[in-house]
């Protein structure tokens, strides 16, 4: 067993088993996916540690993360960054000259300053609690913008181009909580299907064999890593200006 596979092992057991995080010190580092390379902390907001770790955390969105340098983005607005996995890792690979990174919960946005601190990317962060309207609207005005969102539901007050005008102009990648809101995915196809092109994925399977990390362990175990333990049939829309 190698040096790669211990390590990991003994990330999974002090996790998921002991929850003793402390054990572990200041030693992750994503393995791969978009963000490969960047360090990380022992603390996962309402999520699990080890997909991000690994690299396959929400993997369904992988191409449209990849994608998003190409689009020369301003600024990037992160509404529900949790402990700082995207917000952190848009900063981390220079996604956009400018991250704003909203979270209600201290808690939340305390974690994800340590992480930003961490990779040496808080001076291209912007910390905050509540994104409101009119936040969202003078962060967005006369700058090419993504808003990308994670907000268990509340994205049907807030993502409405009838109250928010400047989303028409504006890229969205949303995690639609049907579960919370039935129908939320509906909900904003009909918002914005005029103004922007819609792409849609659903969670599925990890493709196990993306990750060299993982490629030494059963399938049982590789599957133990990589589970999310998210709500079945999780969807996520991009809405791209059209």
């Amino acid at each position: 067993m190698n040096k790669e596979m211990r390590q990991l092992i003994w990330q999974y057991i002090v996790l998921k088993h002991l929850r003793m995080p402390r054990l572990l010190g200041m030693n992750l580092i994503i393995k791969a996916g978009p963000f490969k390379g960047m360090k990380y902390i022992t603390e996962a907001h309402c999520s699990r540690l080890m997909p991000k770790i690994i690299g396959c955390y929400e993997s369904a969105m992988t191409p449209w993360i990849l994608d998003i340098p190409t689009r020369q983005y301003d600024v990037i607005v992160d509404i529900g960054c949790a402990e700082g996995y995207y917000a952190v890792g848009f900063a981390f690979q220079n996604y956009a000259k400018m991250i704003y990174a909203f979270d209600i919960d201290d808690e939340a946005l305390a974690h994800a300053k340590k992480l930003a601190a961490l990779n040496h990317v808080d001076a291209n962060i912007s910390f905050g609690g509540l994104c409101d309207e009119n936040r969202l609207s003078t962060l967005c005005e006369n700058r090419k913008s993504l808003v990308f969102c994670d907000i268990e539901g509340s994205e049907d007050a807030l993502l409405d181009p009838d109250k928010i005008h400047m989303l028409r102009n504006v890229d969205l990648i949303v995690e639609s909580h049907d579960f919370i809101v039935p129908g939320m995915i509906n909900k904003l196809i009909n918002r914005f299907q005029r103004t922007h092109q819609v792409e849609i994925v659903g969670d599925g399977r990890v493709n196990l064999d993306a990750y060299p990390v993982l490629q030494l362990f059963n399938k049982r175990i590789r599957r133990k890593f990589v589970n999310e333990g998210r709500a079945p049939g999780m969807m996520w829309v991009r809405l791209t200006v059209k």
